[in-house]
């Protein structure tokens, strides 16, 4: 329906022929009618278009709501040092970014290509976003979580007896150990 309300105007001289208006953006979704007046001259009689024609409408849509999720499955039990790049896509087809959570920030970091290392033992949060466009909403925030564990203990010394021991060298002793992980 038009109104008196005006919500953008837009004139152009016209000697002969046809004019195109500025662009007009919309504010908010709905349906948007104009109507063209022609002021007249020596000539010509002055002109309103009709409004509610259909050539004299646009029809704006709201953004659609869009959501992540994850394509990668995150590492099970990652070890300190280890990377992982994560991935995921949005219903809209727009780019996911990826951070990390705040209370993870000693635990694992992210850097270029979005390839995270895992720095120290705890939880680590990577947390996907995709912030809209004027078609799209921002899609709410989906997140990946791993506990990162300390490497593994060193090898040492299991066993040792005076039966390992032996005269390789001359009358040099020498001796075998046993290395193995511990028990």
């Amino acid at each position: 329906t038009c109104t008196t309300q005006v919500g953008a105007t837009s004139t152009k001289t016209l000697a002969a022929g046809s004019a195109t208006s500025d662009p007009v953006t919309p504010t908010s979704p709905g349906t948007y009618y104009w109507t063209a007046v022609y002021n007249g001259d020596a000539n010509n009689d002055t002109a309103t278009s009709a409004c509610n024609a259909l050539n004299e409408s646009a029809t704006i849509a709201a953004p659609a709501d869009q959501s992540i999720a994850f394509t990668s499955t995150a590492p099970t039990n990652p070890t300190v040092g280890g990377t992982y790049t994560p991935a995921a896509t949005a219903t809209s087809s727009l780019p996911v970014s990826f951070s990390i959570a705040a209370s993870s920030g000693a635990v694992c970091s992210i850097g270029a290509a979005n390839l995270v290392t895992f720095n120290a033992a705890g939880s680590c949060v990577i947390q996907a976003d995709q912030a809209g466009n004027p078609n799209f909403n921002a899609a709410p925030r989906v997140t990946q979580t791993m506990t990162v564990m300390a490497p593994a203990a060193p090898a040492f010394v299991t066993s040792f007896t005076p039966t390992n021991l032996r005269n390789d060298f001359d009358g040099w002793a020498g001796m075998r150990l046993s290395i193995g992980p511990a028990d």
